[in-house]
């Protein structure tokens, strides 16, 4: 048994470290693991959910610089809508009641991110943005999508695949 009572971690992020507020208990190796591991994925989670609130941000900042003829402004509400439901899903997914709840949401959150690339490609496609700021900004905006969308879709398809497997 290992007891520490000041246990710190170092994260990796920008010199980051926790403090346990507390005398800290950890008996073998596994739990050890187990509370790293679970640490990770919080911190991921973290990530991702930054990420997608970044990409929403970028995503209407983008759509407000599109031009104002009406079928632009049509693709502009339509890519911020699915452009920031990515992000708001997420949210709510991280906040779910239950594991069913979580899967639903974050599912809807890979077919926000499904529909964004759509629309950004249509964008690009018409040749709706022409300077070029707007086009790197286009292409930084497709990258990302596609990442997003990638990290959402496996993320669905292992938490499904961990539910059934849990049930």
């Amino acid at each position: 048994m290992i007891e520490e009572t000041d246990l710190r971690i170092y994260l990796g992020i920008a010199g980051s470290t926790i403090t346990t507020p507390r005398p800290c208990v950890f008996v073998g190796v596994s739990r050890w693991r187990d509370f790293c591991s679970a640490l990770c994925v919080s911190l991921k989670a973290n990530e991702l959910a930054g990420r997608l609130k970044r990409f929403a941000t970028r995503v209407v900042i983008f759509a407000r610089a599109l031009p104002t003829d009406a079928s632009s402004q049509v693709l502009a509400r339509q890519l911020t809508g699915s452009g920031t439901a990515q992000s708001a899903n997420y949210h709510a997914a991280r906040r779910g009641r239950s594991r069913a709840e979580f899967i639903a949401k974050i599912g809807v959150a890979a077919e926000e991110a499904d529909e964004t690339e759509h629309w950004l490609i249509v964008i690009q496609d018409a040749h709706i943005v022409s300077t070029t700021a707007g086009l790197k900004e286009l292409d930084w905006l497709l990258d990302e999508s596609r990442q997003l969308r990638a990290i959402l879709v496996a993320s669905t398809r292992t938490a499904r695949a961990n539910h059934r497997h849990h049930q």
